[in-house]
């Protein structure tokens, strides 16, 4: 049986507000001239606390529907890809996934991984090869949860690097990722700057190829590539909340959030019978 998930929020203010008395349109006045808000009527509070209640039991009457608390809700659905052990093949189709798909969150024997999980594993297994970092066999992600970049590069041309650069420059993203928990802002190559999906991309290339580079002076190619789990995020999301000022907008909290995708994951429940 297939299974959702809602989350219901409800705002504390239902007596009264005061955003629109004090802070309307980009107003700021200190705390000594605040104004009180208005008091809604005892009638229109307890009016919305009714609906409320009969929105709940509404819910409930439904035998399929269960009420969960937010810790409940992480037993339902467990970080699967935290405790598994990925094999060959599994970080072969993760990389395959990344020449198919682009730079995004995949799904994996109904394991969801986030952008940045498969760039660990994938910068982790060629660095294993290249650098003799530890036994080969199969991957773990870290005790720690990687995040993403917290500014963006955008790449604009090819960069052409050597298989020797590549391999010292493995190392010191996976000594960054350890040290700071999560993906570098951009990577370089010796004199030149890419970004970490293009990174990502070309490692992903090599790993679902079988092909680890022997000699050193092999020439890579590192090509402009974009985050395509930037796409979950409205790139021109309303603005309307009374304290924002007319025609507000606020373009770098928008690029924020849609670098912050790089952790994006679809939440899913622990397959029946799944000994993963």
């Amino acid at each position: 049986m297939s299974s959702a998930f809602s989350t219901i929020r409800v705002n504390s203010c239902m007596p009264s507000s005061g955003d629109g008395v004090n802070f309307s349109r980009g107003a700021n006045p200190g705390p000594d001239n605040w104004k009180k808000p208005p008091m809604k009527s005892r009638e229109a509070i307890e009016t919305g606390y009714s609906n409320f209640e009969d929105f709940v039991r509404y819910i409930k009457s439904f035998p399929e529907v269960e009420f969960v608390t937010a810790r409940q809700a992480l037993e339902i659905y467990p970080d699967q890809a935290a405790v598994t052990d990925f094999s060959e093949h599994d970080l072969k189709t993760l990389a395959e996934g990344v020449n198919r798909e682009g730079v995004r969150f995949q799904v994996l024997n109904d394991i969801s991984l986030t952008a940045a999980e498969v760039f660990y594993l994938l910068c982790g297994k060629m660095d294993e090869s290249l650098n003799g970092t530890g036994a080969s066999g199969p991957r773990a992600l870290a005790e720690w949860n990687i995040g993403g970049p917290v500014s963006g590069f955008s790449q604009q041309d090819t960069v052409v690097s050597t298989v020797d650069q590549y391999r010292r420059t493995l190392r010191d993203i996976m000594d960054f990722m350890a040290f700071h928990k999560r993906i570098p802002d951009s990577i370089w190559l010796g004199g030149s700057r890419v970004s970490p999906e293009s990174f990502l991309v070309a490692t992903a290339g090599l790993i679902s190829e079988g092909n680890t580079p022997a000699d050193s002076s092999q020439k890579l190619d590192f090509k402009p590539a974009t985050l395509k789990s930037r796409d979950h995020i409205n790139t021109n999301p309303s603005w309307d909340w009374i304290i924002f000022p007319e025609d507000f907008n606020a373009p770098e909290m928008v690029e924020r959030a849609r670098l912050q995708t790089w952790s994006l994951k679809p939440a899913l429940t622990m397959a029946s019978g799944s000994g993963r």
